[in-house]
C-alpha cells in the first residue's frame, strides 16, 4: 500500500532556511538602525531627525513584522512537519496490525488500509497546503505588503527643500561630510547584504527535497552547520564534492566527520579553498608522513589533506574532525573545530563576494568592512574557542577581502 511520499524532513529543512532567512534580514535591519544613530555626530538636524524615526519606524514597525511573519511561515511549516511525523507513524501501525490480521478476507484488509491511507492523504493536504500556504504565506504576504505600502516621508520633503536651497532648512548642519558619505555607501550596500539574502534563500528553497525518505543518519545531519542544500546552493552542484571511495570513507574514525563528507561534501572551487585532485579520486592518504615535519604541535598520524588555497594545505582530523591549516610559511593551526564550520565559514565568504570582489561587484559599493565584521561575528558565534588570530588562514583570509582579491 503506497501514499503520497511527501516527508517531514524536507518541511524542516525548509523551515530551517526560512527562519535563518528571518535572522539575516533581522541583522540588516539592526546594522542599518546603528548606522542611522551613529549618524547624529556628523549630521544634526530636522532632516536627519526625520530620517532616523523614518528608518525606526521601518525597522522596529512594518519591516519588524515583516520578520516576524517570516518566522512564522517558519513555526508553520515545523507544526506541519510534526503532524505529518505522528500521522505517518500512526498509519504505519495501523497498517502493520491490519497486515497481521488473518481473520477477514483480503479485499476487506485492503479496503481498511485503503481507507487509512486516503485518511492521512487527506490531512497531509490539510496541513502543508492549508495551515502552511493559506495561513503562514499569506500572512508573510500580508506583512510584506504592509511594509512596503506607498507613502511620502517627511524626510523626502525636507531632502526637496534642501536641493533648491542650502539653507532652506533651519537647524541643518553637516559636521563631516565624508562620514555622511560613508555612512550612505553603507546603506546600500545592506540593501545589496538584503537582496544576497533573498537569492540564498531562493537557490536553497530548490534543492529541498519533500519526499526524501527518512535516513539513519538523520540525527548527525541535524547537528550539522550547513547541510547539502545549503552546499549545493552556494557552491553548485559540480562544485560541492562528497567522498565516495568506500576504502577512504572506512578510515574515517570520527562518524559525524564520515557522514559530513559521504553526504554533504567539499567545496571544489571556492573563493578561498579547493579540494585536492587526489580527495576527489579517492586516492588520498591518512596519515601522510610527508607532512610530518610541518604539523607543529599537533599529531599529523589521523590526516586526511583535504584541498588548499594557493601554498597552504588544509587537513582533516579524521580521528576529531578538527580541520587544519599547514601554511606555506609560518605553523600549522586549527581553523575550524569540524567540517561543518568550516564548509560554513567558507560559504559565508562565497555568498558576500559581490560585496567585496570588484569582478564579481553588482551592487553601488563594496562593503569589506561589513563582510569582516559579519565574517568575525559569524566564528565567535560557531567555533569560539578558535579566535582567528594574527597570521592563521582565516586573518589571511580577509586581508584578501579587504585588497579586493588582487593580491593572490
Amino acid at each position: 500500500m503506497e501514499w503520497e511520499p511527501l516527508n517531514e524532513g524536507g518541511l524542516r529543512t525548509f523551515a530551517r532556511y526560512v527562519r535563518e532567512h528571518a535572522d539575516g534580514q533581522e541583522e540588516v535591519l539592526q546594522a542599518g538602525l546603528r548606522i542611522m544613530v551613529d549618524l547624529k555626530r556628523h549630521f544634526e538636524g530636522p532632516v536627519h531627525e526625520a530620517l532616523l524615526a523614518e528608518y525606526r519606524e521601518g525597522a522596529e514597525g512594518g519591516l519588524a513584522d515583516m520578520v516576524d511573519g517570516i518566522r512564522v511561515c517558519a513555526d508553520r511549516l515545523d507544526v506541519a512537519a510534526e503532524v505529518i511525523a505522528v500521522m505517518q507513524n500512526e498509519v504505519v501501525e495501523e497498517l502493520a496490525a491490519l497486515a497481521a490480521d488473518r481473520t477477514g478476507p483480503p479485499e476487506r484488509r485492503a479496503a481498511a488500509a485503503r481507507k487509512h491511507v486516503d485518511h492521512l492523504e487527506e490531512h497531509l493536504l490539510h496541513y502543508v497546503v492549508d495551515q502552511v500556504n493559506e495561513v503562514a504565506v499569506a500572512g508573510l504576504t500580508e506583512a510584506v505588503e504592509g511594509a512596503a505600502a506607498p507613502g511620502r516621508p517627511a524626510s523626502a520633503a525636507l531632502l526637496a527643500a534642501l536641493d533648491r536651497d542650502a539653507d532652506a532648512v533651519p537647524g541643518h548642519r553637516v559636521l563631516s561630510s565624508a562620514r555622511v558619505e560613508r555612512a550612505a555607501g553603507a546603506m546600500q550596500c545592506l540593501t545589496g547584504r538584503a537582496e544576497l539574502l533573498t537569492e540564498l534563500l531562493r537557490a536553497r528553497a530548490r534543492t529541498v527535497d519533500f519526499r526524501s525518505p527518512p535516513g539513519p543518519d538523520d540525527a548527525v545531519h541535524r547537528e550539522f552547520l550547513i547541510d547539502r542544500g545549503t552546499a549545493l546552493a552556494v557552491f553548485g552542484a559540480d562544485g560541492t564534492v562528497t567522498l565516495t571511495a568506500p576504502e577512504l570513507l572506512a578510515r574515517v574514525g570520527h562518524r559525524p566527520t564520515r557522514v559530513f563528507l559521504r553526504d554533504v561534501g567539499l567545496p571544489d572551487d571556492a573563493v578561498f579553498f579547493g579540494v585536492s585532485q587526489e580527495y576527489c579520486d579517492g586516492e588520498a592518504e591518512i596519515g601522510d608522513r610527508a607532512w610530518a615535519p610541518h604539523a607543529g604541535p599537533f599529531d599529523p598520524a589521523p590526516w586526511l589533506c583535504v584541498g588548499g588555497f594557493g601554498g597552504d594545505g588544509f587537513h582533516l582530523d579524521t580521528a576529531t574532525g578538527t580541520v587544519y591549516c599547514v601554511p606555506e610559511e609560518g605553523e600549522a593551526h586549527p581553523v575550524a573545530s569540524s567540517p561543518d564550520r568550516f564548509v560554513l565559514a567558507l560559504s559565508a565568504l562565497e555568498t558576500e563576494r559581490p560585496l567585496y570582489d570588484p569582478e564579481r561587484q553588482r551592487f553601488d559599493g563594496l562593503d569589506p568592512e561589513g563582510v569582516e565584521d559579519r565574517f568575525l561575528a559569524l566564528l565567535r558565534r560557531t567555533d569560539p574557542g578558535l579566535p582567528p588570530g594574527p597570521g592563521s588562514f582565516w586573518s589571511r583570509a580577509l586581508e584578501h577581502v579587504h585588497r579586493g582579491l588582487n593580491c593572490y
